[in-house]
């Protein structure tokens, strides 16, 4: 049986990174960025100094990976195929300390967890806080940014739409606007997230049989027993629970329903349902259908050789014009442009 405290101690010790961040959090009073970091995995962490950072040949060449990155990955997103290892559907990783990843968005499913402390989430441009025990889900194609506040200790797991779908968790809601789950102090959930973290380091005989079991369990739990308190993280905090329910339903039935249909199916009037969604939830009824359709239609474009009608019909378009529009007003490019970047990045993995 694993040993938890000893799992959980290994987690907390600061690694050779996190140790020069903090070095420099409390030298420079601010977090490395990402091109800081990537610059001292580059050269090793036995910098003399963290002022080295700031030579003008160091920064010269930060800009240089900044600029890189930013040419690679934002139009089509963190890629699978770069993020996951090769021949693995998940990766469960530790939420570096006094460092400051830039928003993101990618083609996997991400969810953190904190042990202790909080972190600071931000979701589409909205700040949450993520409180000890509290678990989000990040699904594909969502921008955020997560960052440990001072000494937190949290966990996140990378996981391919594919693997997370073909779980076959029962009355599983759809996965396509980030879900906020409070679960306090549950040893259940940290204690498998641990094993897990200990299986994926280990790699023991069977430990990828056993990993896929641990993550049906998982979230099969946290919807058991957490789902009536789920809260869905869409334009800002939800302050009525009604809400949740009824975003919910429209996630399982967004291919046919409107905002009569659904106010119809709740019992509230119409021009009523539509101004209160809009206040408890900060968009329209029509954006937040809009933004659903068009992340459904992302990952099938990405997943699928379907034709550009078929799409379409798939999520609940009837003009294709208006959905290629609508689409480069949400991801800046059109529906083919974005399936040619998704492909030409997995031909560039394979090279």
């Amino acid at each position: 049986m694993a040993d938890y405290h000893q799992l959980f101690q290994e987690i907390d010790r600061l690694n050779e990174y996190e140790l020069l961040a903090k070095k420099h959090f409390f030298s420079k009073g601010k977090f490395l960025n990402h091109a800081q970091l990537l610059y001292l995995i580059r050269y090793g962490v036995h910098l003399d100094s963290l002022d080295e950072l700031y030579l003008p040949s160091a920064l010269k060449e930060q800009e240089i990976i900044e600029k890189d990155l930013k040419e690679q990955f934002h139009r089509s997103g963190l890629s699978t195929e770069i993020f996951l290892p090769e021949n693995s559907d998940f990766e469960v990783e530790q939420l570096l300390r006094y460092v400051e990843l830039p928003e993101h968005f990618h083609e996997f499913f991400e969810m953190s967890f904190v042990f202790t402390g909080e972190c600071q989430h931000w979701i589409d441009n909205e700040l949450y806080i993520q409180k000890e025990g509290s678990i989000v889900i990040i699904p594909t194609m969502v921008k955020h940014k997560l960052v440990a506040v001072d000494n937190a200790v949290a966990l996140t797991v990378k996981l391919k739409g594919d693997y997370l779908l073909g779980l076959h968790i029962p009355n599983m809601v759809s996965l396509v606007y980030p879900l906020l789950f409070e679960c306090e102090v549950d040893s259940t959930i940290q204690n498998i997230l641990l094993s897990l973290y200990d299986q994926q380091k280990k790699k023991l005989p069977y430990w990828n049989e056993l990993c896929e079991s641990l993550f049906s369990a998982l979230f099969t739990y946290i919807f058991q027993t957490y789902r009536n308190g789920m809260q869905i993280l869409v334009g800002g905090p939800i302050r009525d629970k009604k809400i949740n329910e009824i975003l919910n339903y429209m996630y399982e039935n967004y291919q046919s329903i409107s905002l009569k249909s659904v106010a119809d199916h709740f019992c509230y009037n119409e021009a009523y349902f539509s101004r209160m969604f809009h206040q408890q939830t900060g968009i329209t009824f029509t954006q937040a259908l809009k933004k659903f359709k068009l992340q459904k239609a992302a990952s099938l474009l990405r997943d699928k050789n379907w034709k550009l009608e078929y799409i379409c019909d798939a999520v609940g378009y009837q003009d294709t014009r208006q959905f290629i529009r609508s689409f480069q007003q949400l991801y800046g490019i059109t529906p083919g442009q974005y399936r040619k970047n998704h492909k030409f990045e997995q031909n560039k993995e394979k090279e």
